[in-house]
């Protein structure tokens, strides 16, 4: 299993690396062990670096859930690779920190992002969870950490044992955390539970990226419980909508789609919701610009919908009169 660290290879690309090493001088080199970059994986056997292969029976299945109630009173980083399979679609993720403050850090393709929408508190980012859970250990929204590092342990999935292994051998510091004005924290009252979780939308465009990786810090040794989920890829929810903000109420030419934040379901839903996320493409790859656009919704009756500039859905009319 990979552990999320830092090192350093001889060639641009991956597979054509003639070693593995700890220091950008190349001067160190990297201990045995299985290397990734991408969704490709090296074994470095007795000093020599083996050829690139993909590695999917390492990673957790898509559609399975990890992390629920594990290791309650720890801090530090946990990784968790997912094995999403070929197929072009989105890939949704629902993370639950129940009152914990916890980030979740996506990585799919050279691409990473910590933001997410939820039913009850819609778009945040980075570090989540309640505000009481977070002010136990000096975390607020105003000051984030205030400079505060938390001392933890690396922790990385293992499906073969079906928990996360501990390298206690290597203590880590977490944090420090920047404030909500710098999208370090956003705290709530009320944190996210299992009646509120959080949705994240992983765009994979690429048939050969199958990996998706979740890595959650976690600061707090109060508690550690929570859980998380990569849904396997599909097309988000269509809907018919004229991508002009302020149009008539028709024709409506274009398709809007939308990952539901609705808690018991897995990004589907053929409804519109506030705080849904709203998407150009069916693999969310783009999102809608903010603004207010006429959109034909599950009942078939055309609303005014707004969307903010982080691509959530903050209002929907009853029905579109003339224009939205």
């Amino acid at each position: 299993m990979p552990t999320p660290s830092t090192f350093y290879y001889d060639s641009t690309a991956f597979c054509d690396a003639t070693d593995i090493w700890t220091d950008s001088n190349l001067s160190a080199p990297s201990a045995d062990g299985w290397y990734q970059v991408g969704g490709v994986y090296r074994q470095k056997l007795s000093g020599v670096l083996g050829p690139c292969q993909a590695c999917p029976s390492c990673l957790v299945p898509c559609d399975i859930s990890i992390g629920y109630g594990f290791h309650p009173g720890t801090s530090g980083f946990f990784y968790a690779g997912f094995n999403v399979g070929t197929n072009i679609g989105a890939v949704v993720v629902k993370f639950t920190p129940l009152g914990n403050p916890l980030r979740c850090i996506w990585a799919h393709n050279g691409v990473s992002a910590s933001e997410y929408s939820s039913r009850d508190h819609g778009y945040r980012q980075g570090l989540i969870g309640n505000i009481t859970g977070a002010g136990a250990i000096g975390i607020t929204n105003l000051l984030g950490s205030n400079g505060a590092t938390y001392p933890g342990f690396n922790y990385t999935y293992d499906t073969s044992l079906g928990t996360f292994v501990a390298d206690w051998t290597n203590p880590i510091t977490v944090g420090p955390y920047t404030n909500q004005a710098s999208g370090g924290v956003d705290l709530t009252a009320t944190g996210y539970y299992n009646t509120n979780p959080a949705f994240m939308v992983i765009p994979k465009t690429d048939p050969s990226s199958f990996l998706v990786e979740c890595n959650i810090d976690n600061p707090s040794t109060f508690s550690g419980t929570w859980s998380v989920i990569a849904y396997c890829p599909k097309s988000l929810n269509p809907f018919p909508y004229q991508p002009v903000s302020g149009s008539a109420c028709s024709p409506l030419n274009k398709t809007m789609y939308t990952c539901s934040v609705e808690p018991g379901g897995d990004g589907t839903n053929t409804m519109l919701g506030i705080n849904d996320w709203a998407f150009e493409n069916y693999t969310g790859a783009t999102p809608v610009p903010a603004g207010v656009y006429p959109v034909e919704d599950g009942d078939g009756v055309t609303k005014c919908v707004t969307v903010d500039a982080n691509g959530t859905i903050t209002n929907i009319s009853a029905a579109c009169a003339g224009t939205c």
